[in-house]
Order: C-alpha cells, then sequence, then structure tokens
C-alpha cells in the first residue's frame, strides 16, 4: 500500500468509526428499550457493549496502528452483523455484513475478505434455513406490535448508518 492510499484508508477508517460511534448512540437506546419486554435480557445488553466498544475506539483511533485497528472495526461490524441474526433480521444482518466485506478489501491481499464474505454467506444460510424451517433459535421473544416504531426506526438508522458509510467509501476511491 501506497503512502497516499495508506492516508486515505486511515482517514476514511477514522471517520467511519466515529460516525458509527455516533450514531450507535441513539440506536442502541432505541435496541434496548424495545426489547425490554423479552423474555431473556442478557441479549439486549450487546448492543450498548457494542456500542461502547466503538465510543472508545473512536477516542483512541490516533493511537492505534491502521492494521489493528481495521481488524478491529471489521470484528465490531460483523459481530453486530451476527447480533442482527440473532434477532432472525437477516436484512440488517446482511448490511453489516457487506460493509465489513468492504472494510476487510482495504487489506485483503491474502483474500481475508473472501473469507469473511463465505464466512458472512454460511451464517446468513444457517439462519435462513433454521428460520424456513421454523426451528426457534431466537433467544429473544419480542413482539413486534409492541416494539413496532422502535422496530421500524431501528431499520431506518441501520439503512442510513451502513448506506451512508458505503457511500462515504466508494465516494472517497471514485
Amino acid at each position: 500500500m501506497t503512502k497516499d492510499q495508506y492516508t486515505l484508508v486511515n482517514r476514511i477508517t477514522d471517520n467511519s468509526i466515529v460516525f458509527i460511534s455516533v450514531l450507535a448512540i441513539p440506536l442502541n437506546i432505541i435496541i434496548y428499550f424495545a426489547l425490554r419486554e423479552s423474555e431473556y435480557q442478557f441479549p439486549r445488553y450487546i448492543p450498548p457493549l457494542l456500542g461502547l466498544v466503538t465510543v472508545l475506539a473512536a477516542f483512541l483511533r490516533g493511537t492505534i496502528p491502521l492494521k489493528p485497528k481495521l481488524w478491529g472495526f471489521i470484528t465490531i461490524l460483523f459481530l453486530t452483523g451476527c447480533y442482527n441474526l440473532l434477532l432472525g433480521l437477516i436484512d440488517m444482518a446482511s448490511l453489516w455484513f457487506v460493509l465489513a466485506i468492504v472494510y476487510a478489501l482495504f487489506i485483503s491481499r491474502n483474500k481475508e475478505a473472501l473469507v469473511l464474505f463465505g464466512v458472512s454467506f454460511l451464517v446468513v444460510l444457517v439462519v435462513g434455513i433454521l428460520m424456513i424451517t421454523k426451528i426457534s433459535f431466537i433467544p429473544l421473544q419480542y413482539k413486534f406490535e409492541t416494539c413496532q416504531f422502535a422496530c421500524v426506526a431501528v431499520r431506518i438508522l441501520h439503512f442510513l448508518l451502513v448506506g451512508s458509510l458505503i457511500y462515504y467509501i466508494l465516494n472517497k476511491f471514485i
């Protein structure tokens, strides 16, 4: 990677981490309250935890070398996708996986992005099959009727967040 490419990727990554950490705050608050009637309470604490890690990464972004920072960010994006799969939200999980793959392309000399794509596809496929066969795997018993506003707001914020970052990355490179 040339020095200019390194600088561009580092700037994109830093700005993306800050953007996600800012938007994670309202997103995670909405998710936390939307799942308050869930039978299992532990999974409801995962989004705020991931949000706190992202906020911490935003504060430390200037002190972390690019490659570990990028891998940490990709891990957060991938885990967010897995969490959405845990809720049975394949559409939102797919957005997070695509975003993780895009960032993996920044450092994909050894085909890490392709491996990430393959793992993401397999996970989505397995969850899809479980959903089609009506095998219950979702540990949260949330009722869409009671959280309709929150569920729609979360989907809109997810699209805004992921779509904005993909637009930002492509705009910087094109």
